[in-house]
């Protein structure tokens, strides 16, 4: 993963789990949201606290650009009768976590008791 912080602060942890990706408690299944073309999703805070997608509370936490899906072409053992050539077919490429970009945002500071 290719991570930017945006600005001073503490921030949103970041974390990868299989083909998941995890961003303050939000989880992203990476095959699941990407797409022929790069995929940006925004996560921001909602009025509790927790990252959700979208414009939430307007506290901007991070966002994730996906690269496009990829594919490659594997031979099945199999050959063309006519042409005796190997016959092939497009699987999708597993998930390169290093294509991925993270933008992070300073989350707000937490405020404090009375007392300290």
């Amino acid at each position: 993963m290719q991570i930017t912080i945006m600005t001073q602060g503490e921030h949103a942890p970041v974390a990868a789990s299989g083909d998941t990706l995890t961003i303050g408690g939000f989880e992203i299944d990476i095959p699941e949201r990407q797409s022929d073309v790069e995929v940006t999703i925004d996560l921001s805070l909602c009025d509790k606290g927790c990252v959700v997608e979208g414009r939430g509370a307007g506290w901007y936490a991070a966002n994730v650009v996906l690269p496009p899906v990829r594919f490659e072409e594997v031979e099945t053992g199999e050959e063309d009768p006519e042409t005796g050539e190997p016959v092939t077919v497009s699987e999708r490429s597993p998930v390169d976590f290093h294509l991925i970009r993270i933008n992070l945002w300073a989350l707000p500071a937490a405020p404090q008791a009375e007392g300290e």
